[in-house]
C-alpha cells in the first residue's frame, strides 16, 4: 500500500515538472504568423506554437546604418520612438548607437522615415542569411523530443516500481530541458525571419563632435609631435 501511494505521489510530481515553461526573454515581441495569427514570444510556448512551417526559403535580414544628425542624443530618442511606432522593439540604445528589431515588411519604410525626419543616411549595408535549413532541423529535433516525452509520460503512468519511476523521472527532466532549449532556438529563428535587425551608428555635426573625432585620429598626434619637441 505504501509503495502504491509513493508511486502516485511521484507521478503527480513528475507530471508537474513536465509542463512547458517560458523560454524567451520578457522583451520579446508579439510576431505575426504566416496564417495571420499572432505569437507572443514572451508567454508560455505550447507545442503547436513552436512549429515553424518553412514551405519557402526563409531569410534573416540585417541592416547596418550610419546616420548624420545635428544632435545625437535627441536623434537617438527619435529613432527609438520610431522603432516602437513601427511595431518593433529596441534591444539597446545610446546617444551614439541603437540596436533594434523592426518588422521585416516595414524595414524600408523605417529607413525612409529616418532619412526624412531624423537625419541624413550616409551608409546602408544589407546582409541576408538563409535560415530555412536551420529552422527545419530545429523543428524536426523538437518534434522528436516531444514524442519521446510523450512516451516517457505514458510509461510513467503505467509504472508502479519505485526504482523505475525515479529513472523515468530523471529521463523526463533531461528530455524536457532539451525541449526548452529547442523551443528557445526556434523562437529566435522566428523572430529573425519576421524582424529585420538594425545596427544604427549616430554621428552628430556639432563642433564638440568634430573635436572628439579629431582626438581619435592618429594623424592629429603626428602633427602635434613637432610642437611637443619644441616645447621640450
Amino acid at each position: 500500500m505504501k509503495r502504491v501511494i509513493l508511486s502516485v505521489i511521484c507521478v503527480l510530481a513528475v507530471n508537474g515538472c513536465v509542463k512547458t515553461l517560458p523560454i524567451t526573454p520578457i522583451d520579446a515581441p508579439v510576431v505575426a504568423a504566416s496564417d495571420g495569427a499572432t505569437y507572443d514570444a514572451g508567454r508560455d510556448a505550447s507545442d503547436a506554437d513552436m512549429k515553424l512551417e518553412m514551405s519557402a526559403r526563409q531569410q534573416s535580414n540585417k541592416i547596418d546604418v550610419d546616420i548624420k544628425v545635428t544632435d545625437a542624443a535627441t536623434a537617438s530618442g527619435e529613432i527609438q520612438k520610431l522603432v516602437t511606432d513601427m511595431g518593433g522593439y529596441v534591444k539597446s540604445g545610446t546617444a551614439s548607437h541603437v540596436i533594434a528589431y523592426v518588422p521585416a515588411d516595414r524595414a524600408d519604410r523605417f529607413l525612409d522615415r529616418m532619412g526624412t525626419d531624423i537625419g541624413k543616411l550616409r551608409k546602408i549595408d544589407r546582409s541576408v542569411t538563409d535560415v530555412t535549413d536551420t529552422g527545419n532541423d530545429v523543428a524536426a529535433k523538437l518534434e522528436s523530443m516531444i514524442a519521446v516525452r510523450t512516451r516517457y509520460t505514458e510509461l510513467l503512468a503505467k509504472t508502479t516500481d519505485v526504482d523505475q519511476i525515479m529513472k523515468i523521472e530523471t529521463e523526463l527532466q533531461r528530455v524536457n530541458a532539451n525541449i526548452l532549449a529547442l523551443q528557445g532556438q526556434l523562437a529566435n529563428i522566428k523572430t529573425q525571419v519576421q524582424y529585420t535587425l538594425f545596427n544604427i551608428d549616430i554621428d552628430d555635426t556639432t563642433i564638440w563632435s568634430g573635436v572628439k573625432t579629431m582626438f581619435k585620429t592618429p594623424a592629429f598626434y603626428v602633427l602635434l609631435l613637432p610642437f611637443v619637441a619644441l616645447a621640450l
